[in-house]
């Protein structure tokens, strides 16, 4: 018999007001809710690892999923299956953290300095 665990962690995005509860084990659901909203935004992603940090655009229509310290994933919120990776630039280079600048851009905080990314909204 195998025991089956799920396990929640819990994220905020300061510049978007947005707390994400992200259960995993099997698939990754993701739900969002927002101070002074209702509405509450859930999401269902293939499991491919613990995440380390997750938000929205701006204007919320792509989801970027860091589950490595090396490369972020965006996922287009339309159509779940429109995903693609950005690996960080430096190759001993350490994603320490990312924030998206603008519906298009996203900056990587890294450990050697700061990456900006172009991030296609209709890939």
């Amino acid at each position: 018999d195998s025991v089956y665990f799920q396990a929640t962690k819990f994220f905020f995005d300061e510049k978007n007001q947005q707390l994400f509860s992200v259960r995993s084990g099997g698939a990754t659901d993701v739900v969002i809710k927002r101070p002074h909203h209702t509405n509450v935004i859930t999401y269902r992603l293939k499991d491919r690892g613990p995440v380390i940090s997750i938000k929205l655009s701006p204007n919320m229509s792509v989801l970027s999923v860091q589950r490595s310290k090396k490369r972020v994933e965006f996922i287009h919120v339309t159509n779940l299956k429109l995903e693609y990776s950005q690996p960080v630039r430096g190759k001993n280079s350490v994603i320490l953290g990312f924030v998206w600048t603008s519906n298009t851009k996203v900056v990587y905080i890294t450990d050697l300095g700061i990456e900006i990314y172009s991030i296609s909204q209709d890939k």
